[in-house]
């Protein structure tokens, strides 16, 4: 999973390094530890939401998914999923991204 989902994210400006499942207040959670290497914001908000959109699909199953941003040229950020969203939207093929408005917990990249 973790080999599928670094390529499919590569890109000039994001690494995904690694990932860890765990448990919060009582929900199950996959962490994926991600290396943007720019400061554009909207290069950060779609490889954000491609890696939770790709995130889901290969590692099913979980309440959220949560991406911890560390950057070396940038301040730390996250972002966090609702998994069970978007695992309905999979199922579902959903192929408009006006159809995943919400998944993004507050909507909000921190």
């Amino acid at each position: 999973m973790f080999e599928e989902l670094l390529e499919e994210t590569r890109t000039p400006w994001w690494t995904v390094e690694g990932c860890v499942d765990s448990v919060v207040a009582d929900k199950t959670q996959l962490v994926v530890y991600v290396r943007p290497s720019t400061r554009h914001v909207d290069k950060v908000r779609w490889s954000s939401i491609q890696t939770g959109i790709l995130a889901e699909y290969f590692a099913p199953g979980f309440d959220r998914y949560f991406l911890s941003l560390r950057s070396s040229v940038a301040w730390p950020g996250w972002a966090a999923f609702d998994g069970q969203m978007l695992g309905r939207l999979r199922e579902e093929r959903a192929s408009s991204l006006d159809r995943y408005k919400g998944v993004l917990v507050d909507d909000f990249i921190f």
